[in-house]
């Protein structure tokens, strides 16, 4: 792995954002920020330009990930990867996600994600645990 990726984290539930960040860290990359909705991630990434976004689809007050990661994927040109037990991987890629993981998924399955991104890039892909 060569060097550190500053991640942005978009997910509501504290718990599984806590989980995330303790496997990021474990990872040997930096949680940058995160984001409870969709509207305050793309305003973090627009301010901070995180080397990649974390989206989870699912958000607080309803708000919607996919819409986060079209505007940070696509606008900003951030590679994101989604993470969601009620989106499929079509809607995520559809969005521009470069990456899938469906919830849950292992600590495994998320290092190939960043990895995989920070690689040559290939067409998007679904990684489960």
């Amino acid at each position: 792995m060569a060097g550190k990726m500053r991640l942005l984290i978009a997910e509501d539930d504290e718990l599984v954002l806590l989980g995330l960040k303790l496997v990021v860290e474990q990872l040997g990359h930096q949680v940058y920020a995160t984001a409870r909705t969709a509207e305050e991630a793309v305003d973090i990434a627009e301010c901070t330009l995180p080397d990649m976004a974390l989206i989870d689809v699912g958000l607080a007050d309803g708000s919607d990930g996919l819409f986060a990661t079209r505007e940070i994927s696509g606008r900003l040109e951030i590679p994101v990867i989604v993470c969601s037990a009620h989106a499929t991987e079509e809607q995520a890629l559809g969005a521009g996600a470069r990456r899938f993981l469906m919830k849950p998924f292992g600590i495994e399955a998320l290092a190939e994600a960043i990895d995989g991104i920070r690689g040559p890039h290939v067409a998007g892909a679904t990684l489960a645990a």
